[in-house]
């Protein structure tokens, strides 16, 4: 297989196979999840309501022969496990060094995923 790295002044592409498709897709990275219980601080968009929170979370740590820990760890499936009196609204969350955006609406009590407005 041969490699082909895209590097031009001012702008690093992605290192790629000669294939076309990123590196990372040829790469054999055995997985190992975890759910995580951690505290996470939980806020409200404008800042004004904030709160230490329960996050429970899987944590996806992706290994490669040669090294001692996981090459690269991703997080999925996140849930605000505790409950609170915060109004319906948008907020965010970080935990591990992640942020996600949430939303509290009519579907019911908790939080659910939202996606960035576009400016």
């Amino acid at each position: 297989m041969g490699f082909i790295m895209a590097f031009a002044e001012g702008n690093a592409g992605p290192l790629v196979t000669d294939s076309g498709r990123p590196l990372e897709s040829e790469i054999e990275m055995p997985t190992k999840t975890k759910t995580l219980h951690v505290t996470g601080l939980l806020r409200s968009v404008d800042g004004k309501l904030k709160r230490d929170c329960k996050v429970k979370v899987n944590r996806n740590d992706m290994f490669v022969e040669g090294l001692d820990g996981p090459a690269k760890a991703t997080y999925s499936e996140f849930s605000v496990t505790d409950s609170d009196n915060f109004p319906k609204g948008d907020y965010e969350v970080e935990y591990e060094g992640q942020k996600e955006l949430l939303t509290k609406d009519e579907r019911g009590p908790g939080y659910y995923a939202r996606r960035r407005k576009k400016s």
